[in-house]
């Protein structure tokens, strides 16, 4: 007996998905990955992230190379319309990330990401499980990690904490086109340790009053901050030897008396303790400003502005400003130097003060600990009896 033959349908068969399916399923996961990925941003809070910051000083310097790369181009953009410059600034934001992320950098978010993804399954919050998880997974391979919604976060965040006004990328970009040649900041600063270099910039910008006032506007509030940081502890510069500090304190401890009065007195007494501090840092400065020592101060203003300038440091530009400013008025006068001895007399003051008062917590600790003992050894004896 002849066995019939099934005859072939000619329709897709049930068992073989559609291919147009398939691919219109593919490109729906994609969409859904990359919605996931952009709304990662809420996790820039979360416990495992809320300390984590980019390098400050190397973002600024990043991303103004980047710009500096794409400035042509984003200029080309802005003439056509809003809709071609967005294109440009996200590849420009994704290209800055991509340099910012080093490999160290990397593992580490990736291990943030496993703790936050173990510390997160106990409580079943399974819609963040699943953020989580698709973040890492996506992490691990190689799509641009500017695209991830928490890392564009920690980005904007460490920005927004370090990055320059578009003024002073204006001011920058303008110092740069008079300099002639596409410098970083740094090197800006490096080159005004040059007298030869100063003096054709004064040249350049003699006759552009605008540029001159907003860059002396901008001076001002810089040399502003920079003074404001020192008092408040922000930042730290040591040019004075403890055993000339405290040489200061003992003079004043000598008109200690004259100085509670004045200090106690209305506020009409308040020029008068100024004029008595300065003329104690008068008198100081006169004994210990010799030739010998003025140079070594130097030596070390100098140094700090070299170790500013390798770290990308804010107010590099600022101390080379008041190191040029030495050669032109005296050490004793000049207000940079007065304000740094200042501020030590005034951290020295304030760890002895800190310092007393722990020691004579300790002293009477140690006071009442004897006590205490003898006390317990009596109750001791008593029940014994």
């Amino acid at each position: 007996m002849v066995r019939k033959r099934h005859k072939r349908s000619q329709s897709t068969p049930r068992n073989l998905p559609d291919l147009d399916v398939m691919a219109s399923g593919v490109d729906r996961l994609e969409d859904m990955l990359f919605e996931t990925l952009l709304a990662s941003d809420v996790l820039v809070d979360e416990p495992e992230f809320v300390d984590l910051y980019f390098d400050e000083n190397n973002v600024i310097d990043i991303a103004e190379k980047i710009y500096r790369k794409y400035k042509k181009k984003l200029h080309q953009a802005e003439k056509k319309g809003i809709e071609e410059v967005v294109p440009v600034h996200e590849d420009m934001q994704i290209e800055v990330i991509d340099r910012i992320l080093t490999p160290e950098i990397r593992a580490d978010i990736l291990i943030r990401l496993e703790r936050l993804l173990k510390r997160l399954k106990p409580a079943s919050d399974m819609e963040k499980v699943v953020m989580v998880s698709a973040v890492h997974s996506a992490l691990t391979t190689n799509i641009p990690w500017g695209l991830c919604g928490l890392i564009f976060a920690i980005f904007q965040r460490t920005l927004d904490e370090a990055k320059p006004t578009e003024e002073e990328f204006k001011l920058r970009d303008d110092l740069a086109a008079l300099v002639g040649e596409d410098l970083t900041p740094d090197e800006i600063t490096k080159m005004q340790q040059d007298p030869e270099f100063l003096k054709e910039l004064e040249e350049k910008i003699a006759d552009d009053h605008d540029f001159v006032e907003r860059l002396t506007s901008y001076t001002d509030k810089m040399i502003d901050d920079f003074y404001a940081d020192l008092w408040n502890g922000n930042i730290q510069i040591i040019l004075f030897e403890e055993n000339e500090i405290v040489d200061h304190l003992s003079f004043l401890g000598e008109y200690r008396e004259e100085i509670e009065i004045l200090d106690k007195e209305s506020t009409d007494s308040a020029q008068k303790y100024r004029d008595f501090i300065n003329l104690a840092i008068d008198k100081q400065f006169v004994e210990i400003m010799t030739p010998k020592r003025i140079r070594k101060l130097k030596k070390d203003i100098h140094e700090i502005i070299d170790k500013w300038a390798e770290a990308g440091h804010k107010y590099t530009q600022v101390l080379q400003m008041k190191l040029n400013q030495l050669d032109e008025e005296g050490i004793s006068e000049n207000h940079f130097i007065r304000s740094v001895f200042l501020n030590q007399v005034h951290r020295l003051t304030k760890e002895t003060i800190v310092q007393k008062e722990i020691d004579v917590s300790q002293k009477e600790s140690q006071n009442s600990s004897p006590k205490s003992k003898t006390r317990r050894g009596r109750r001791g004896k008593s029940k014994s009896s």
